[in-house]
């Protein structure tokens, strides 16, 4: 691979503010737009698993001037001046990079699974990168057993799994990041996912609390701009639950005038129908009072005329 120096002065920040390193050696991942096309997002994840737990701190980085020569990378050793690293391509490439720029001695089976996460992350296909993954898990013993035995590399695995889940299955990459979060609390990317995961299903809250805990473990790459996301959604939401109760009031205001003006024109009909009966009522009984009188008329006209022709 071919190496430039780079400029010296204090390690660029991840995300803009990362704080000060931790670590005496760091391998930092360009992520411009032109080494991210050459897959340098992938390779920030498979250095980053590598690196785990040892004497080096993997991260991402800003773009690192050599555009056109990457996937580049920038050597960070306290006391030696940096330098930048192009062209890193696979994974034994990695390997030989981080032993020899950086004395990082990786084991066997680290190793073993690291290729094969490396392959997987890289598939076409979904059947090719689950047949890569079931090969890593059979190598741990069986994803049952790999969790007890290699809680880290288990974490990894399901943590490649989850990404995949993203777009299809957002409730799968919730299970298997939230168990990777449990196998290995250490590992940012588990908490980056979970929270990515949540953010498809509409949990705001929740995918605000994953991306807490990641930045809180130092991921200042993804887990800032997550973070920002989740946060305007957490208000919005609060800003539109605060507004329901005075909703609901207005609501059982107007349901009670509603209530109110039916009472009033039931009451209406109720004196209106009355009204009408005493009406009707009134114009029988005259009309059967009519009825009587010239019936009663008629009887003694009758009885006039039955008096006459008896004279």
């Amino acid at each position: 691979a071919a190496v430039a120096a780079a400029p010296g002065g204090p390690p660029r920040q991840r995300g803009g503010g990362a704080g000060p390193r931790r670590m005496a050696k760091a391998i930092q991942v360009c992520q411009s737009a032109d080494c991210s096309g050459k897959g340098s997002k992938v390779l920030l994840k498979d250095i980053e698993d590598l690196c785990a737990g040892t004497s080096c701190e993997a991260n991402a980085t800003t773009c690192l001037n050599n555009c056109g020569k990457g996937p580049n990378v920038e050597i960070r050793i306290k006391g030696k001046p940096p330098k930048i690293v192009h062209k890193v391509e696979g994974f034994k490439m990695v390997d030989k990079l981080l032993k020899s720029e950086l004395g990082v001695e990786i084991k066997k089976l680290d190793k073993q699974i690291g290729e094969i996460k490396y392959d997987a992350r890289r598939a076409k296909t979904l059947q090719e990168k689950n047949d890569k993954l079931q090969k890593a898990f059979k190598l741990l013993g069986g994803e049952d057993a790999a969790g007890t035995k290699e809680p880290k590399l288990t974490s990894q695995l399901l943590v490649v799994r989850a990404r995949e889940y993203l777009e299809k299955n957002a409730q799968n990459a919730v299970k298997d990041a939230q168990r990777a979060t449990e196998l290995w609390p250490s590992g940012t990317e588990a908490f980056i996912v979970l929270g990515l995961a949540f953010e498809k299903l509409g949990e705001w809250a929740q995918s605000l609390k994953a991306a807490d805990d990641a930045v809180g473990h130092g991921d200042m790459w993804e887990g800032l701009g997550l973070q920002k996301r989740m946060r305007t959604k957490v208000d919005q939401q609060e800003a539109a639950n605060a507004k329901k109760p005075a909703a609901g009031e207005d609501a059982e205001a107007t349901s009670a005038e509603e209530e109110e003006k039916l009472k009033k024109e039931a009451e209406e009909a109720k004196k209106k129908a009355e009204l009408a009966k005493k009406k009707k009522a009134v114009a029988e009984a005259k009309k059967k009072a009519e009825a009587k009188k010239k019936a009663e008329a008629a009887a003694k006209a009758a009885a006039g005329e039955e008096a006459a022709r008896a004279a």
